[in-house]
C-alpha cells in the first residue's frame, strides 16, 4: 500500500557508524524524528484528500446541472441538493482542517500528531464517500 504503492520493508543495522554531521536530530532520537515525518505524510495526506474533494465537487455539480430526468436537470431535486451540501461540507471541515494544522507548523508547533491523524482519517473517509463519516457529525 503506502502513497503511491511505495516500497516498504524492514531494514536492520548492526554496528554501523554515521558520521556527527549526517545525524538527523540528537543522537537517541530517531523515534522521534520517524514520527515527525509520519505527522507531515498525515497532514499531507489530508491536504490532498481536501483538493481531491474540491474536484470531485466540480464534476458533481457540473453532472447535476446538466443531466435531465424526469423532465428536470436533478440539480433541483431536493435529494440532489442534500448530497452536494454535504459534499461541501465534508470539504469544508477537511480543508480547514489542513489549513489550522499548516499554520501551527508554520507558527513552529511541533505537537500536532494528534491533529495530522484526525485530519488524515477524516479527510479520507470523506473523500471515499462521506457517508460513514458524516454519519456522527
Amino acid at each position: 500500500m503506502g502513497i503511491k504503492a511505495s516500497n516498504t520493508a524492514e531494514v536492520h543495522f548492526d554496528n554501523v557508524r554515521v558520521p556527527v554531521e549526517n545525524l538527523l536530530g540528537a543522537p537517541g532520537a530517531g523515534f522521534k524524528v520517524a514520527m515527525n515525518i509520519l505527522n507531515n505524510g498525515r497532514f499531507g495526506m489530508a491536504a490532498a484528500m481536501a483538493g481531491t474533494m474540491r474536484a470531485l465537487i466540480h464534476k458533481a455539480v457540473d453532472f447535476a446541472a446538466n443531466r435531465t430526468q424526469f423532465g428536470e436537470k436533478i440539480h433541483t431535486f431536493g435529494a440532489i441538493q442534500e448530497k452536494l451540501a454535504r459534499m461541501a461540507l465534508l470539504h469544508y471541515v477537511t480543508e480547514s482542517m489542513a489549513y489550522m494544522i499548516s499554520a501551527n507548523m508554520d507558527r513552529g508547533a511541533s505537537d500536532f500528531q494528534i491533529e495530522a491523524a484526525i485530519s488524515k482519517v477524516f479527510g479520507s473517509v470523506s473523500a471515499g464517500g462521506g457517508a460513514q463519516c458524516s454519519e456522527g457529525l
